[in-house]
């Protein structure tokens, strides 16, 4: 019993970081356009 609710946290875990990943990678890009702007102006 323990062993497949320890395998449910790490569904649980995975699924989260999955879903929050592509929000963490348009946040890294936005910064990496702002920085680059901030070169021009």
């Amino acid at each position: 019993m323990r062993y497949t609710r320890g395998l449910c946290e790490i569904r649980l875990r995975v699924l989260t970081t999955m879903e929050i990943n592509p929000i963490l990678n348009t946040i890294k890009d936005l910064t990496e356009r702002s920085q680059s702007i901030r070169g021009y102006l």
